[in-house]
């Protein structure tokens, strides 16, 4: 499941993620949200916070994750990531060093320091 946070604002998108990331997830809030957010700025902005129930991913949504990045590739200028898994820590670290995009991790609770931060 995926819902928009309260804290997204002019620059930053923000998203918690718990439970189970379907395919309908990205199709009608996460892919709309930021290539809305694309065509309005040309980049992207994402604060992304798990949830202490995230469950992972169906195989369709993994599929659009990676339909989304790539797409985008260079679309996304700062991702804030808040809790997340170690693994997922690991692909945004590899993100941080061949996309032009910046990538940052966070612990669990620090959502005011990663929108600080996404938003700079």
């Amino acid at each position: 499941m995926i819902e928009v946070l309260a804290n997204t604002d002019v620059k930053v998108l923000a998203f918690r993620v718990s439970d189970k990331l379907t395919a309908e997830d990205y199709e009608t809030v996460l892919i709309p949200k930021i290539e809305e957010r694309i065509k309005r700025d040309g980049k992207v902005r994402l604060l992304l916070e798990w949830g202490e129930h995230f469950e992972g991913w169906q195989t369709k949504a993994i599929i659009d994750d990676a339909k989304l990045c790539f797409a985008h590739w260079n679309h996304f200028e700062r991702w804030a990531l808040v809790g997340a898994p170690k693994w997922v820590g690991v692909s945004a670290k590899l993100f941080d060093k061949v996309s032009k995009g910046k990538v940052k991790l966070f612990d669990a609770g620090e959502v005011d320091q990663a929108l600080a931060w996404a938003s700079a």
